[in-house]
């Protein structure tokens, strides 16, 4: 479980910053609209399919570049992770590679989804929703920023 005072957003752009200097491709990160509280456990699927989506890129993708971006709309949060790697058919079996598996099943258990969009030579785009649950207490990302000023 995550701490309490968990900032989402910070540790969502800490992360991109970290990756992008010690994988030595280029992250993007950007924020839209206002930031509500969420569940510890709605915070901390978004931030292990954050680190799952990297990972995929990086490791698998060889992308040199990826756009991270969280957007707080009305009634969910919407993280995108699009990368420009080799991508990848989502339907053909992995034995023995569970992330992408892992990450739906995270999602699933908070209310969210997880949609995978992705091909052969076009890179990857993971879109995770996660809903936000009226009257939850719980962590709060940080301020609203509109797109371009992050």
């Amino acid at each position: 479980m995550m701490k309490e005072d968990f900032d989402l957003v910070p540790a969502v752009e800490d992360y991109c910053r970290t990756l992008a200097e010690r994988a030595r491709i280029q992250v993007a990160f950007a924020r839209d609209g206002q930031a509500r509280p969420m569940s510890s456990e709605s915070a901390l699927t978004i931030f292990r399919t954050l680190q799952e989506a990297l990972a995929n890129a990086t490791r698998h993708g060889g992308a040199s570049q990826v756009d991270v971006k969280l957007e707080f709309e009305v009634d969910r949060l919407l993280m995108t992770v699009r990368d420009n790697g080799g991508g990848f058919d989502p339907r053909a079996s992995k034995d023995g590679h569970y992330g992408l598996a892992n990450m739906g099943e995270r999602a699933r258990k908070v209310g969210g989804s997880l949609d995978v969009d992705s091909a052969p030579g076009r890179g990857t785009l993971i879109a995770l929703q996660i809903p936000y649950r009226t009257g939850q207490s719980g962590i709060w990302g940080v301020g609203q920023v509109s797109e371009g000023e992050a």
